[in-house]
């Protein structure tokens, strides 16, 4: 990919939630942040708590993460040591 690629899809996502609500996101970018964010609504209008990164993760511990939230394993993302 081109930087200009990157620029644009500069992540990868995945999301878990409910219809009314909460919805959880872990995206991952090429240089290995992981983002957790908590929102209200699906539409993210209204963040629960500010998003919590780690940064230089490796490429299993990522797929692990995303894993966990495919499973709706949510308070056990909340228990990582997020930077």
């Amino acid at each position: 990919m081109t930087d200009d690629d990157y620029a644009e899809h500069g992540a990868a996502f995945l999301e878990f939630g409910f219809d009314d609500g909460p919805m959880f996101v872990i995206a991952v970018d090429r240089l290995g942040t992981v983002a957790f964010e908590e929102w209200a609504d699906q539409d993210y209008r209204r963040e629960l708590v500010p998003p919590r990164k780690r940064h230089e993760v490796p490429e299993e511990e990522a797929l692990r993460l995303w894993n966990w939230l495919a499973d709706g394993e949510i308070d056990r993302l909340r228990s990582q040591p997020w930077d």
